[in-house]
């Protein structure tokens, strides 16, 4: 089976409790958030919940996921999702929130593919997503720059 780790990282001049609050606040999500456009459901583990994401272009699109990690005190995010045929797409999706120096904190966001899309075939595929990864991150950045404001 093919497998592929999507990431990206950005460096946030904010504490990673008021980052990881404001990832965790999916209600909020519409207000800022040009990737992941809306979530249904609650940030709990084993909680089915539906994912809307825009890559961009179109509609957003919706994912039926389940919460696989939700961790405060070491600010993880996660969830799962299969495509309706699972040897062609499963991910999971995460965030992590580090400690930076000076106050900051540091965002990882992943998504770690397996099945035919996580090939080389699909490298268009995996820079898009990246790309729509950054301009989350971009945009986190201001929403949390806002809320301290």
């Amino acid at each position: 089976m093919f497998e592929t780790l999507v990431k990206d990282t950005q460096t946030l001049p904010t504490p990673r409790a008021q980052v990881f609050a404001t990832l965790v606040d999916w209600t909020r999500y519409a207000d800022w958030n040009p990737y992941i456009v809306r979530i249904d459901g609650q940030p709990q583990v084993g909680q089915a919940i539906r994912v809307f994401f825009s890559m961009g272009f179109g509609p957003a699109m919706p994912l039926s996921c389940r919460v696989t990690t939700v961790d405060p005190s070491k600010t993880m995010l996660a969830w799962d999702y299969k495509a309706f045929i699972p040897w062609l797409y499963t991910a999971r999706h995460s965030f992590t929130v580090e400690d930076s120096p000076g106050g900051q904190s540091l965002v990882i966001q992943t998504e770690d593919i397996k099945g035919l899309m996580a090939s080389s075939l699909f490298r268009i595929f995996h820079k898009l997503l990246q790309r729509r990864f950054q301009a989350m991150h971009a945009a986190l950045r201001k929403r949390v720059a806002h809320a301290a404001a």
